[in-house]
C-alpha cells in the first residue's frame, strides 16, 4: 500500500555524552524522543468477484512510540549544525481497514540527517519495520434489536458474540519523509 498522505509529531531531546565538542565542533549524543506519533492514510483498491467491479477503500494507520539511539552533531560555523542519527522505535501500531480494527506492538528503525540554523531545522528520514497485527472485528448483526419507546427488547449480546477474531494482518513498513523541526 502507498500512502495518500501522512503526518508525524515527534518530541524529544539529545543528551550529549561530553560537554566540550571534540575538535571544537563534533558532539556525540543519545537521542530520546518520548513522543513519536504517526498517522498515515492509504487508498486500498480491491476487486469484488461477485459484482465484477474494482472498488477502493480508505485505510488509516496510527502509531505511538518512543525513539532512542545515537547521534552525532557537527557545528562547523557559528549557528549552523548538521546532525545524523539512528534510532530504534518501539511502538504500538493500529490500523483501521475494511471496517475492521488491527493492532499490535511493532519495532521500527529510523535513520536520517538534519541541517539546522539557529532554532529552525530541515531533515530527511527513512523508517522501516514490520508488524503482525491482531485483528478485532465488531459483528454488528449481533447488536440489532427492537428499540421501541427507547427500550431495548431482546437478548443482550455477550462480548464473545459481538467481538470476532479476524485473520492476522502482516505488514512491512518502509517510508521516507522530509520534515521541519524546531531545535531549542
Amino acid at each position: 500500500m502507498k500512502s495518500d498522505f501522512g503526518a508525524a509529531i515527534v518530541w524529544g531531546k539529545t543528551y550529549y555524552l561530553h560537554k566540550k565538542p571534540l575538535a571544537g565542533m563534533i558532539k556525540f549524543g543519545i537521542d530520546w524522543s518520548w513522543m513519536d506519533l504517526n498517522y498515515a492514510q492509504y487508498k486500498v483498491e480491491a476487486y469484488d468477484y461477485d459484482t465484477d467491479e474494482l472498488y477502493s477503500e480508505k485505510a488509516h494507520q496510527l502509531e505511538y512510540g518512543m525513539q532512542i539511539g545515537p547521534s552525532v552533531t557537527i557545528n562547523p560555523v557559528h549557528h549552523l549544525k548538521v546532525s545524523a542519527y539512528f534510532r530504534v522505535t518501539p511502538s504500538y501500531s493500529m490500523m483501521y481497514l475494511n471496517d475492521e480494527f488491527y493492532h499490535h506492538y511493532a519495532t521500527f528503525c529510523n535513520t536520517g540527517f538534519a541541517v539546522a540554523w539557529k532554532v529552525l531545522s530541515v531533515g530527511c528520514e527513512w523508517r522501516w519495520g514490520k508488524a503482525s497485527y491482531d485483528g478485532l472485528g465488531l459483528n454488528l448483526d449481533d447488536l440489532e434489536g427492537d428499540y421501541s419507546d427507547g427500550d431495548f427488547s431482546g437478548d443482550i449480546p455477550s462480548a464473545d458474540d459481538v467481538l470476532t477474531d479476524l485473520q492476522d494482518l502482516k505488514l512491512k513498513t518502509k517510508s521516507f519523509r522530509v520534515y521541519f523541526s524546531f531545535r531549542f
